[in-house]
């Protein structure tokens, strides 16, 4: 009997996974596959929605939700249909996001640039990290007018921190003017 493969997108392109090796350990050290994902699906009626994503999505909830799964898969599996349904591939974008985010911070580090927490003289950059905020917003307010649902939230919580960015700013410029004023009070004395 030949092996059963998934096809995965990954940051090179598509490749095979053999079945096999695509699992995941639960809380009680037991192993837990995709039978299992697909057999849970399947009571649960979810029939319309796409098992590797279905599947993804499992193991992403179990491992960000212990305490509301409670080894209990079939609480996960819920969890993940509950995003699939609003965004048929919830997972894959947020898979995509993360390697992205990632990439863009290890490149701005690298670089001390905007949006790196760091400015040449050592300074936070409130600028670069307010302008990738209202980047980050702009993207995630396209999906909404496109009609995408389940953004809403994420447009919330990016515009808090916008908010909080700016709040931070003018607190930093504040402190440093009275620094400024400081310093000059105290080159007088001397």
């Amino acid at each position: 009997m030949g092996d059963k493969f998934l096809i995965r997108q990954t940051k090179r392109g598509l490749i095979q996974v053999p079945i096999a090796k695509y699992t995941m350990l639960g809380e009680e050290g037991k192993e837990i596959d995709l039978e299992e994902v697909k057999k849970l699906s399947n009571s649960l009626g979810l029939t319309d929605i796409d098992l590797e994503q279905l599947f993804e999505g499992t193991k992403m909830e179990a491992k960000e939700h212990p305490d509301v799964i409670k080894n209990n898969l079939e609480n996960a599996v819920r969890i993940a249909a509950s995003h699939l349904k609003e965004i048929p591939d919830y997972y894959s974008r947020l898979q995509q996001m993360e390697i992205q985010a990632k990439e863009q911070t290890a490149e701005k580090i690298s670089k001390g640039g905007p949006g790196s927490g760091r400015h040449k003289e050592g300074a936070p950059d409130f600028k670069g990290e307010i302008s990738d905020h209202k980047r980050a917003l702009a993207r995630v307010n396209e999906a909404i007018a496109r009609g995408e649902k389940g953004w809403k939230g994420e447009a919330q919580r990016i515009q808090s921190r916008i908010n909080a960015s700016e709040k931070d700013y003018k607190d930093y410029l504040a402190n440093q003017k009275q620094y400024a004023g400081m310093r000059t009070a105290f080159s007088q004395i001397k």
